[in-house]
């Protein structure tokens, strides 16, 4: 094999070796991308469940509020009403001030 056709062959063997590399990168960039994909969409959905779940916690607080307004309207204090409900001053306080102006719990 002359000087010329060993050069020729180990620029095939480089060449080819390159092209092999790329594949094998191109595969990994693509199997990355996906789970970024799949990672990013299970971020998309907990946000969405933590905002249900935020909307659930406020109507629930909305409901004991006025609950609480119901029963502090039968001459309760808040203290009594706290440790009736087993609640701390404070909490029952906060309560009850959420959307005082309803007069019934709301419902869900």
């Amino acid at each position: 094999m002359t000087v010329s056709a060993k050069a020729k062959t180990a620029q095939q063997a480089r060449t080819k070796a390159r092209e092999r590399r790329l594949v094998a990168l191109d595969a990994d960039r693509a199997a990355r991308d996906e789970r970024i994909e799949a990672a990013a969409a299970e971020v998309y959905l907990r946000v969405d469940a933590r905002e249900r779940a935020k909307a659930a916690v406020v109507a629930a607080e909305d409901g004991i509020g006025a609950a609480l307004r119901l029963v502090l309207a039968e001459g309760v204090t808040v203290e009594q009403a706290a440790q009736l409900c087993e609640l701390k001053v404070a909490e029952a306080r906060r309560l009850v001030r959420l959307r005082a102006g309803d007069s019934e719990p709301a419902t869900g």
